[in-house]
Formats: structure tokens, sequence, C-alpha cells
């Protein structure tokens, strides 16, 4: 069974781009346009892995990761968090709050593999 991941981004050009290269390393992702929405989707589909944008309006990254993160009945703070940014400097931050890896935008396709398969792969 193809392991399932949600993507959290408010940037559709984002989705499109993981889309096609979650799918030809032959996972299946599902998409949030905000927090709100990524977390009633972890809640429901229960994926196997998260790839949340930090920057995003309403809400930032580490606030929805923080969410996440607390521990719930439903078990989402098990799955885990890789955070999406375009700028470094917030990667502590988000390490401390739980994440469980970073990635930078734009993505280097190599990079992007090999954390997806690191935590997948189990």
């Amino acid at each position: 069974m193809a392991k399932l991941v949600l993507v959290i981004d408010d940037d559709p050009d984002v989705w499109v781009t993981l889309a096609l290269r979650l799918q030809s390393f032959g996972y299946v992702m599902i998409s949030a346009k905000n927090g709100e929405q990524g977390l009633l989707k972890a809640k429901e589909l229960k994926p196997d892995l998260i790839l949340l944008d930090f920057n995003m309006p309403n809400e930032t990254g580490l606030e929805v990761l923080k969410k996440i993160k607390a521990p719930s009945p439903d078990a989402i703070h098990e799955i885990p968090v890789v955070m999406l940014t375009g700028q470094e400097v917030h990667e502590k931050e988000c390490m401390e709050a739980g994440a469980a890896g970073y990635i930078t935008k734009p993505f280097d396709l190599f990079q992007l593999k090999e954390t997806l398969s690191k935590f997948l792969s189990k």
C-alpha cells in the first residue's frame, strides 16, 4: 500500500510540484491550504508523513506544528512532520517544537527524496 503524505501549504504551485514528485517516488499526496484544514485532514486520514509550510497566512507553520505535536487521543502527534520554508532561520525553533526534519524551498530533488525515504521506508 502506498504511503500517504499530507502537504499543508497555502501555495497551489507547491501542491503541483510536490504532487508530481511524490507520485514519481510512489507516494500518495493529499493537500490542505491552511493549518485548520490540515489538522482536520491529519485527524481524519492519519497520513504517514506531514509536509508543513512555515509561512502561511492566519497561522504560521510553527503554530500548526505545535497543535499537531500536542498529545491527543487521536495520536496525530506521532506523525512525523517535516517543515518546508524558503528560509533556514526557523530551523532550530521548528526542531525544538517537534519537527522531524526541514526542507528549504526551492526543493532540491535529492534532499526531498532522501527526507521522504527516511520517514516513509519504515
